[in-house]
This record gives structure tokens, C-alpha cells and sequence, in this order.
């Protein structure tokens, strides 16, 4: 439960953006730019809005089209100086709305990476507290624990597992590096040539290995959980958090961009309602990039992502060797468990009252002393 807490208070962090977020001192837009319908971040009532997404469609595909053709003109303003975001006054009981598109000539498809970070660390945290709910529940129970798999049970029910592990491209590489050449009939070629090639294009695998792992082990391995939930958590449980590992790792390295660069950090919309000339709708905006600090922020929550989500990993790797070596996955410190059964029959053999024959007396938990051992 702590895992998805803290899961659900990053993504409430990073989908949660408002003015403070913000470095108001440096605007990315020169002029206010004034339209009847301004897109807002984060409004619930998109997702089930037709007429939000056709919008949405629109802008994107066409932005400056989008912007002629929703256009206003503002009572307070003229059409020989429209006012500027640098010096533009806005009344505070505007900063309530939530921070819009950026719109304009500054749109691109990198001023909604925080909130693709967001969803995706939602989506992951939600399927980690299943993993380790179903993992922990069959752990502490007699009829279940032995059905979860280690490495050498899952080689054995699914070894079509296997065939994913080539698709890495490790197995090549470590060939090429021992010098395995090519094999043509009998004989192996170019064995001395194939280790410089290793050498020189291990970046080229271990990219390959990185989009192999999440375009298609991933989803191979959340299907098999489906089907296969008690026997397969632990696997996945360590594989899922491997992924998340990554993308903390990958956020980290994003906001060391955004750090380093304010042309780099994603763009929000600071908007306002004021009346219009035609006597419509009319929503004023300026476009303003992330804050120092906010990056910082960010930057720690990926790599607190990315060292949590490896802990979890490794914890898992225990009861992935030996299945008798598993731990749970919800507490806070790697201890062994497993469940005991307490058997005594009558004296002519027969199972006590309330007992049936196969049937545990009792099923307690205890700690497992050899699992310390390794």
C-alpha cells in the first residue's frame, strides 16, 4: 500500500501543475494571444467530451489555423498595441483556472512529457500494488505458495519465454564478444573482426536490448499475468519494476535537459477570461516555461523512482532463484516467510475432527532460517 501511495502522490505531483510551477519572469510568447476557447490541462471533462476532442484534433494537426479561426479582440485593447506578457496585469482570481495548451508558434509534441510521465507512472503503480497483492496473498497461504514460479519453473510451464530473451540480442553480443565469428558449414569466419564489431556497436545492442524490454517483453509478460496471475507475479513483479526503474532513469536524464537548457523545459499556458469586442467568450493567455526548482523536483522524483523500483527488483530475485526462498514483497525489509503446515492425525491414522484427508491442521506463518543462509 505504500508502494501506491507513493505512486499516486507522484502522479497527483506531476499532473497537478499550476502557477507555481512556473518561471513567470521568463515568457515564451512576446504578445497576449486572445481566442474564444483556450484547451486546459488536466480537465476531467475531456476525456468524455466529443466536441473537446475534435478540438483537440484540430489544434494539433493545424495550430495556426486553429488560432485564426478562434480568435478575439479584447474590450481593453487595441489593434495598433496589444498588450505584452511582460507587463501584462491579470486579476487573481484568474489563477484559480487550471494551467492551459501552450498555443502558438512554441507548440510541439515535447510540451506534454511531464504528463506522459505522469499516466505512465500511474499505470505502472497501479499494476505493481496488483502484482505484489497477488504475489503476497498466495505467499502466505498453504494451497498457493508452491504455485509461484521461480526461473527454473518458469523455463519449464512457459519456455516459449525463452525465444523473448533472444529477441534482447544479448546472446548475440556475448557470441560476438567471445570471439564466435560466423558459422559457415563446419568452420567459423571473421572471429577476431567480430569481437572489434562487439566492441564498437555495444551502444547500437544495449539501445536495441532497452526497446526490446519495453516494446515487447513487457506486454508479452503483463498478457501471460493475466492468465496466469498467482504463478507468474513474481516474475513480472520484477519485471515491471525493472521498467519502472528505467523510466525513472530516463525522467532523471530529462530534466538534467531541463536544468541545463530553458529552451528544453515544457511550456504550460497561463489563461484569463476578459470581455470581448463581439460579445462572446474571449480567454487571454501567455505561454511560460518550467521553473528551476520545479525541474529539480522532478528530477528527484525520477531518481527516487528509479532506486525504489530497482529495491523492489532485486528483492524479488531471492524467490526467482528458489522458490523456498521467497520473501514478501509488502514489507519494508527482505526477511524470509514462508508457510508451515502442523500435522497430527489420530491414533489410527486418521485426520482429527474438523479435518479432512490432505487437509492442513494448521497453516502458520513462520520464518524460514535456511533462506538466510544464501
Amino acid at each position: 500500500f505504500m508502494t501506491a501511495a507513493v505512486g499516486l502522490a507522484v502522479y497527483q505531483y506531476m499532473s497537478g501543475a499550476d502557477v507555481g510551477y512556473l518561471d513567470l519572469k521568463s515568457p515564451r510568447s512576446g504578445e497576449v494571444l486572445c481566442i474564444q476557447e483556450w484547451p486546459l490541462r488536466h480537465s476531467l471533462i475531456s476525456w468524455s467530451s466529443v466536441e473537446l476532442w475534435e478540438d483537440w484534433a484540430a489544434y494539433r494537426e493545424d495550430m495556426d489555423g486553429y488560432i485564426e479561426e478562434h480568435r478575439c479582440m479584447p474590450r481593453n485593447s487595441t489593434s495598433r498595441r496589444r498588450p505584452q506578457c511582460a507587463t501584462v496585469k491579470v486579476p487573481l482570481q484568474s489563477m484559480d483556472r487550471r494551467l492551459g495548451n501552450p498555443m502558438g508558434a512554441e507548440y510541439s509534441w515535447t510540451n506534454d512529457t511531464v504528463e506522459i510521465y505522469g499516466y505512465l507512472f500511474l499505470w505502472m503503480t497501479v499494476w505493481i500494488w496488483v502484482m505484489i497483492t497477488v504475489h503476497d496473498l498466495a505467499l502466505t497461504t498453504v494451497d498457493n505458495r508452491d504455485y509461484i514460479l521461480d526461473v527454473r519453473g518458469i523455463r519449464m510451464f512457459f519456455p516459449c519465454w525463452r525465444k523473448l530473451y533472444l529477441l534482447l540480442g544479448f546472446r548475440c553480443w556475448k557470441r560476438m564478444r567471445r570471439g564466435g565469428g560466423l558459422l559457415v558449414g563446419k568452420k567459423r569466419y571473421l572471429q577476431q573482426a567480430m569481437r572489434l564489431v562487439s566492441l564498437v556497436f555495444a551502444p547500437v545492442f544495449f539501445a536495441w536490448s532497452v526497446f526490446a524490454f519495453m516494446a515487447l517483453v513487457i506486454p508479452v509478460a503483463f498478457c501471460f499475468f493475466v492468465m496466469y496471475p498467482i504463478r507468474l507475479s513474481r516474475a513480472v513483479i520484477c519485471i515491471n519494476c525493472l521498467a519502472s526503474a528505467v523510466y525513472g532513469l530516463v525522467l532523471t536524464i530529462h530534466c538534467i535537459a531541463f536544468v541545463s537548457s530553458i529552451d528544453q523545459r515544457q511550456i504550460y499556458a497561463v489563461t484569463w477570461e476578459v470581455p470581448s469586442v463581439q460579445g462572446g467568450p474571449c480567454v487571454c493567455g501567455c505561454m511560460y516555461p518550467l521553473s528551476v526548482p520545479r525541474c529539480w523536483t522532478l528530477l528527484l522524483i525520477g531518481a527516487a523512482v528509479a532506486y525504489k523500483s530497482s529495491t523492489l527488483a532485486f528483492r524479488s530475485l531471492k524467490g526467482l532463484r528458489r522458490s523456498n526462498w521467497a520473501n514478501l514483497m509488502s514489507v519494508l525489509f527482505p526477511i524470509p516467510l514462508t508457510a508451515y503446515e502442523v500435522a497430527w492425525t489420530q491414533p489410527d491414522g486418521q485426520p482429527i475432527q474438523h479435518r479432512k484427508p490432505g487437509e492442513p491442521v494448521q497453516g502458520e506463518l513462520a520464518f524460514d532460517p535456511f533462506a538466510l543462509m544464501d
